[in-house]
């Protein structure tokens, strides 16, 4: 299986290359090119394999290539307007060299363009050095200059691989520019202390390169390639890659006018036109020299004859910070020119063509306080941390203000106004941010904030308790709450929209801040406001030139963001008071309907409508789905909007002859658009059904279970359905078939032990198959009685594989990549294991949540199976919900089984042999491992160090949160008999939120105050492992928003008792009470993820039977969450948990006692003695730590250990009621790993072991 490419035509031919560019190019359009071409980039997914296979084609005949004309999309640069005499809005300057010429690249070219830069990658991106070194270092810093556009890898021995079988491209960008803004920082205090201040001052200098991706010729950017080419690169690979960077414009008008304006030579043909995805890799492959001269001149003066020497320097892309030592007292103004003259003078050697404008270069000389740096990039990261938080009422109101205060910063000390304003020559300041990404940050970080902090706050503000009237005494008096309302909250952001509209007009390359400041507050009666500045735009006797250019690029803009983004949100409470989104669109529909039909006039002049605006138009359209008034142009009127007239002309009900098309247009109504109003519509017929299965399994099964056709009505559907895998029945009178049993509302095969029993048949009895392919209805399964709890999963009893007719054959084909018998055998076997997972036909797919709202939007469509074959998530939310009895041994071996081409470069590939040994050995291990006394299924869920480690050896404790939130309390459930999910009371809705996100902001402030008196001094940085919440104390509704970004920020793991919630995946729906364990897992594949697992509640109190409806027993599995704490051999710290009346169990105490080391019971218990006698007598039976943690109504939270000293047994005990409380318990894992041994007493907690309990055997608790 191909894992590394190499600069060959052979390997940039391969599907599973091509396939890979496609992902990554179709992911980065969708997120960064609105003005692309979306429903075409739709189109082709849904199309994938006819459209890799034209390329291919097209390759055989390499060298030659001819890359598609490139359409310009003229977009605003920096300019400033102003709203005239009349009203009209016209620039404040001269703007007819103000525009920035995006391109419309073909799909085609830019998949190969990809796919070229993929075989490039790892030579290309090791020679820049890598970025993920600590730049502190200088022995780093020489190593690293460029920072812009940098790809996505990891790093081995000195070596940077790029992972191009995921769908990741470039690194982060926030990332990145952060480094890059800092890096000067950290050098200046190095030479502060170096240097002798009274001869020497130091400078700091910022510049870029003129127009750097219009002046880049395909000669030069050849040049470099073939000069910084890897070793076994082919001369018809080169000779490929020279034909495609070679485009011309399809308006050379418009291209030879604008290189005029700005003294471009050979404008004619561009290498690296703005809108190519790989643009951004290409660019630093021409300037390796340039960079390579840089780094060679560090330490060295720029000119003989001054000693003006250069200390250090980054790019990013043509953007260039450098730092400086001068002669003391040299002006800024001589710095600058000296400079400039170096740079160009090393680009001429080194990028012939480009060159620094001296206009763009700024200085700032440390120690004169005339000229400062404001460091906006650290307040930015200051924000961007504190908003990706959590945080409680107070800490939000905060941000706002902060945020705010960022803004006007920005605009106070704004680098592009700096250069205009006229100072007083006293403290003038320079941000070291520009200013659209300052802006657009703040616009972005405010609408999060404004959204995640709204339906928290209280409706009205509260009259201050102590206004009596007297003024001498409301002067001195503080308020009451500094906390903002929910009308202030709104009051703010209507000026914050306002003010980021009042930015766009000043200055409309601003376009971004528009758009946001609609989504924030959508407001019809602003839109109308703009929609009436843009109006010159289009209409008959408007604007022209650069003006229509800039207004028609905001229009498209506008309605681009309308149907994705703007006032769409899952809860209305985010949205300001007043404010009806559906005013908003009713009149950008209004707008969008008066473009089209003045287009549509036959006298119209057709310029004055671009083609990137009117595929927005139509995209709203079909987005809102108001197409009953439109009238649609000839088709051949303009052939980048035949795809959209088709389109639209599909969903008005107008016949569609072209099958594959129909098809496409179905899936796409659909998925994309959530128009499921057609299927009932569509002529349905044998081949139709056939090429939608393949096209897009999901909305094939929509549209059959839609439709009401039995095998006697129409028995020609009927079986062509059949044979699509559409329907579960078999041909043959089989019963008990594998799609049959899998698509059981209660799967079997959601069980370990069942899905492993099946793949241990499948591999024994494979070899006696002769079939090329085996589906799923070819496996006949038997299953045992279900037991007397309908809810407990079902025992399969044996496997068959019969001489049955095949269904769905060409999805479960294997793929071409396979290319020897072990790696076909790994991936059927892990085809056959997910589709019994899963249950459908649609298994590449995870399993979608369903939509219960219904949101009018536009979203990418769903994914050609053929393209899911080349990606991957097996979790168990990938197949069902989180509670499923699924380990992360299953999820590790269907990663293996299914890997792809690229998507494990560093593992070495398992042999089927070793596949079923794993097996084997898996299914004696859960034999071993079941409950003898509970029959439970024993689970192992990893806990691996959740940080990428940059130290050899990782040894971590385990400090334990404890939490006792009050809200909901038992009395809030009595007063909500009816309502045991509290979902339908918004004013208590309000209230549990408030409390749990003012809890969590609360731990964060004890952490610091526990640093204080006993810091852990951590290599890792960490402040807490383990936050453990009461039973039912979390909403699940309050889960993404509140609890993972506290678990994304201090990557701790977290147990919290889930309130009472709808299991919609379980037979009846059924209410449940669970817990839910959340624990962060770093791996180099996939960063952090968050893994999720429920661990459900068996047996009910008695006053949980009194709800309605009344929550079931469900507990699935028992989970032990194994805690890896050491980077030797050690065992892991297995933890466990259970909730409340769980932990009565005796059976399940009987099994626990060899299998975990410490056990938590989440509580939410009044008879606080009681449980406290029990947590003093299971800690000893167990011989292990115990922890309760109960709701603070009650109070009572405590952890026992099984010590010799009464003071050292019982670590914590917290009294009270009602009491909010929290409190940290330290953990050494090594002290209760070796129990019962007493060798170190300093390991926490203090106290030395009890001697077992009789029959406590050590052995049980080693690896």
């Amino acid at each position: 299986m191909k894992q590394t490419l190499t600069p060959t035509i052979d390997d940039l031919k391969l599907e599973c290359v091509l396939v890979q560019a496609w992902k990554k190019v179709s992911k980065y359009i969708r997120l960064h090119s609105w003005y692309a071409d979306t429903l075409a980039v739709d189109y082709q997914s849904l199309r994938l394999p006819d459209f890799i296979k034209e390329i291919q084609n097209k390759l055989q005949y390499a060298p030659v290539w001819h890359p598609s004309l490139l359409r310009v999309v003229p977009a605003p640069k920096s300019q400033k307007w102003k709203i005239g005499p009349n009203n009209n809005w016209v620039p404040a300057e001269k703007i007819n060299n103000k525009l920035r010429p995006l391109a419309h690249v073909s799909l085609e070219d830019q998949v190969l363009a990809t796919a070229i830069m993929l075989c490039l990658a790892d030579h290309c991106e090791t020679l820049q050095g890598n970025t993920t070194l600590s730049v502190k270092k200088s022995e780093n810093r020489k190593g690293v200059v460029s920072y812009g556009n940098r790809l996505f890898c990891d790093s081995s021995d000195n070596v940077l691989q790029h992972r191009w079988g995921s769908a990741k491209l470039y690194r982060q960008y926030f990332t990145d520019y952060q480094t890059f803004l800092g890096r000067p920082g950290i050098v200046v205090d190095e030479l502060k202390r170096e240097i002798d201040q009274n001869e020497y001052e130091i400078a700091v200098v910022h510049t870029d390169m003129s127009k750097f991706y219009d002046r880049v010729r395909p000669g030069l950017l050849i040049e470099k390639i073939k000069k910084h080419k890897p070793e076994g690169t082919d001369q018809l690979f080169l000779d490929l890659t020279e034909s495609l960077f070679n485009w011309s414009w399809a308006d050379k008008t418009w291209a030879a006018k604008y290189a005029g304006l700005n003294k471009i030579d050979g404008f004619k043909q561009v290498a690296l036109p703005q809108g190519l995805v790989a643009a951004g890799f290409f660019a630093n492959i021409v300037l390796l020299d340039f960079d390579k001269s840089l780094r060679n001149s560090l330490d060295h003066t720029i000119d003989r004859n001054k000693p003006i020497v250069l200390r250090d320097t980054c790019r990013y892309v043509d953007d260039l910070r450098l730092v400086f030592t001068i002669p003391k007292g040299t002006s800024e103004c001589e710095v600058g020119s000296e400079v400039s003259a170096w740079l160009n003078t090393l680009i001429d050697e080194t990028a012939n063509g480009l060159f620094i404008e001296r206009e763009k270069t700024t200085v700032t000389i440390e120690g004169r306080e005339q000229r400062f740096l404001v460091p906006q990039s650290k307040a930015a990261a200051r924000i961007q941390h504190e908003v990706s938080g959590t945080f409680d009422m107070l800490h939000g109101t905060e941000l706002i203000g902060v945020i705010e205060g960022f803004f006007h910063t920005q605009q106070r000390y704004s680098q592009e106004n700096n250069k205009n304003k006229q100072h007083a020559g006293f403290l003038i300041g320079l941000s070291d941010l520009r200013d659209d990404t300052a802006t657009r940050f703040a616009a972005g970080k405010f609408r999060r904030t404004f959204r995640s902090l709204r339906p928290m706050l209280n409706d009205e503000d509260f009259p201050d308790e102590n206004d009596d009237g007297d003024e001498e005494d409301t002067a001195s008096a503080l308020p009451s709450t500094i906390a903002l309302s929910k009308k202030q909250l709104d009051e703010r952001g209507r000026l914050f929209a306002a003010m980021l509209i009042e930015e766009w007009v000043t200055n409309p390359s601003n376009v971004r801040l528009l758009r946001i400041a609609f989504d924030l507050y959508p407001d019809h009666e602003f839109l109308n406001d703009v929609l009436g500045l843009l109006k010159d735009g289009w209409q008959v006797g408007g604007r022209r030139g650069e003006q229509r250019e800039v207004m028609l690029y905001c229009l498209a803009e506008l309605f681009r963001a309308g149907a994705t983004e703007t006032g769409i949100v899952m809860d209305d409470d985010c949205l300001p008071k007043g404010i009806e989104p559906a005013n908003y669109h009713d009149r950008l529909l209004r707008e969008a309907k008066e473009i089209l039909n003045s287009y549509s006039t036959k006298t119209s002049a057709r310029q004055r409508f671009p083609w990137y605006l009117l595929q927005q138009v139509f995209l709203y359209l079909a987005a809102r789905n108001d197409l009953t008034e439109l009238s649609l142009l000839s088709r051949r009127s303009n052939k980048m909007l035949s795809l959209y007239q088709d389109f639209c002309g599909f969903l008005k009900g107008e016949p569609e002859q072209q099958l594959q098309r129909r098809c496409i247009f179905t899936a796409l109504a659909v998925s994309a658009f959530g128009h499921e109003h057609v299927l009932p519509t569509l002529t349905l017929s044998k081949k139709f059904i056939e090429q939608l299965t393949r096209t897009a399994p999901a909305v094939a099964l929509s549209l059959w279970r839609m439709r009401d056709i039995s095998e006697h009505s129409e028995p020609g559907l009927y079986k062509a359905a059949m044979q699509a895998g559409l329907i579960i029945k078999p041909t043959e009178q089989v019963t008990g078939s594998l799609p049959e049993i899998a698509s059981r509302p209660w799967n079997p095969f959601w069980g370990e032990e069942n899905l492993l029993e099946l793949a241990f048949e499948l591999i024994s009895r494979r070899s006696s198959i002769a079939d090329k392919i085996i589906t799923p209805w070819q496996i006949k399964c038997s299953v045992e009685p279900e037991s007397a709890n309908k809810y407990t999963i079902p025992k399969i009893s044996g496997v068959e594989i019969g001489k049955y007719s095949p269904r769905g054959s060409e999805i479960f084909m294997v793929p071409d990549w396979c290319d020897d018998e072990d790696s076909r055998r790994r991936f059927e076997l892990g085809q056959i294991l997910r589709f019994a997972l899963r249950g459908s036909i649609d298994f590449h797919r995870s399993k979608q949540q369903k939509r219960t709202d219904r949101i009018i939007r536009y979203r990418p469509p769903v994914t050609h199976w053929e393209q899911l074959r080349y990606a991957g998530f097996h979790g168990r939310s990938a197949f069902e919900s989180d509670w499923i009895p699924i380990s992360s041994w299953t999820e590790d071996l269907l990663l293996e089984l299914l890997r792809w081409p690229g998507c494990a470069r560093n593992s070495e590939e398992w042999s089927f042999r070793k596949v079923r040994d794993e097996i084997i050995n898996r299914r004696c291990h859960l034999e071993e491992i079941r409950g003898k006394a509970s029959n439970l299924i024993f689970l192992e869920q990893k806990a691996p160090f959740p940080n990428k480690k940059h130290f050899a050896k990782w040894p971590r404790p385990l400090r334990i949160g404890v939490v006792q939130t009050i809200t909901p309390s038992l009395e809030d459930f009595k007063n909500h008999p009816s309502d045991p999910e509290l979902i339908s009371d918004p004013t208590f809705r309000r209230k549990q939120r408030q409390h749990l996100a003012s809890v969590v902001e609360g731990i964060a402030q004890m952490l610091r105050i526990r640093e204080t008196h006993m810091p852990q001094n951590r290599e890792d940085k960490r402040l807490l492992d383990w936050l453990v919440f009461p039973e039912l104390s979390v909403h699940p509704n309050d889960v993404n928003s509140i609890i993972i970004p506290f678990v994304r920020e201090h990557r701790c793991m977290v147990l919290a008792g889930l309130v009472y919630h709808t299991e919609y995946s379980l037979p009846g729906a059924p209410l449940i009470n669970s817990a839910l364990w959340l624990i962060p897992e770093w791996t180099h594949s996939t960063g952090l993820q968050i893994r999720r697992i429920e661990q459900g509640k068996f047996n009910l109190a008695e006053q949980e039977k009194m709800l309605n409806p009344k929550p079931l027993p469900f507990r699935p599995a028992q989970w032990i969450v194994q805690y890896e704490w050491n980077s030797d051999q050690c065992r892991p710290l297995n933890l466990t948990a259970s909730i409340c009346y769980d932990s009565t169990d005796l059976a399940l105490a009987s099994d626990l006692k060899f299998r975990s080391d410490i056990y938590a019971v989440c509580a939410l218990n009044k008879d606080v003695g009681t449980f406290d006698r029990m947590a003093e007598s299971l800690h000893y039976h167990l011989y292990q730590r115990v922890l309760i943690v109960n709701n603070g109504q009650f109070g009572g939270s405590n952890f026992y250990a099984p010590f010799n000293g009464h003071y050292h047994r019982q670590v914590l005990h917290l009294h009270g009621q009602p009491q909010t409380q929290i409190a940290f318990i330290e953990v050494d894992p090594e002290k209760f790993i070796c129990r019962p041994y007493n060798y170190d007493n300093d390991l926490l907690p203090q106290g030395k072991w009890k001697s077992p309990p009789a029959g406590w055997e050590m052995t049980c608790l080693k690896r």
